[in-house]
């Protein structure tokens, strides 16, 4: 059985790179930002729900939510509300789909939520999103 190493620990770690800035991500910051939707804040089916600042250079890495009632979810931006998570019901992971991972934000990025079916007044949704930056 052979013993692999990530491309990132490869770089931080081969003596070449040794006092390099900026060879892995292993100096950067991780953020997570939490949120809470309940259903006594009135929110009908198809109202968008803003979740998150994501600042402009920053990679967003993935987020979890869960609900206590199954709704239909879509997490994106403005012109792209499933860029992040297609109409899911929770519990779900979610994050950057194929052609955007691991790239860096050209621009601040709103995230926002979108739910599929009015929510009861019972309904609670909690969850986070996790980003790094330099």
């Amino acid at each position: 059985m052979a013993t692999l190493n990530s491309i990132e620990y490869a770089q931080v770690n081969d003596p070449a790179n040794q006092g390099k800035v900026g060879v892995a991500k292993r100096a950067s910051k991780v953020r997570v930002d939490i949120f809470t939707i309940l259903g006594t804040q009135g929110i009908a089916s198809g109202d968008v729900v803003r979740i998150a600042r994501i600042p402009a250079g920053a990679n967003v890495l993935f987020g979890a939510l869960h609900e206590n009632e199954s709704k239909l979810i879509r997490i994106g931006i403005a012109g792209n509300t499933n860029k992040y998570l297609t109409d899911n019901a929770s519990p779900d992971f979610f994050g950057p789909y194929a052609g955007n991972l691991a790239t860096e934000l050209a621009a601040e990025e709103e995230i926002l939520l979108t739910i599929a079916g009015t929510p009861s007044a019972a309904y609670e949704l909690r969850g986070f999103i996790c980003y790094n930056f330099d």
